[in-house]
């Protein structure tokens, strides 16, 4: 049976969340922006002219879908287990995905 672990967000999920990859800011989920080790943006409100406010974020890093914290190592990556990237993984029986 699988373990599935409740992850812990110390910012609101529900913001606009970015990280900066070379010389430009792309937006993810939750979920990747939590295990991002780079710089990191949140959105915090919107101004007159409906544009999205920003503040830099600097909270803690996690691997990638645990609640593990890692140590900021400048990467401009994700941070993964020693697995690696879940998702670069080939499914076990190919006829369920």
């Amino acid at each position: 049976m699988a373990k599935t672990v409740t992850l812990k967000y110390d910012f609101e999920p529900y913001k606009c969340c970015e990280v900066k990859i070379k010389d430009s800011w792309y937006r993810v989920t939750a979920r990747q922006f939590r295990s991002f080790d780079g710089e990191r943006r949140i959105s915090t409100d919107i101004d007159e002219n409906n544009q999205l406010i920003y503040r830099s974020y600097e909270g803690p890093i996690y691997l990638f879908k645990t609640n593990v914290t890692v140590e900021p190592q400048g990467t401009n990556n994700f941070v993964y287990t020693l697995e690696g990237d879940p998702r670069d993984k080939v499914p076990v029986n190919p006829r369920y995905y």
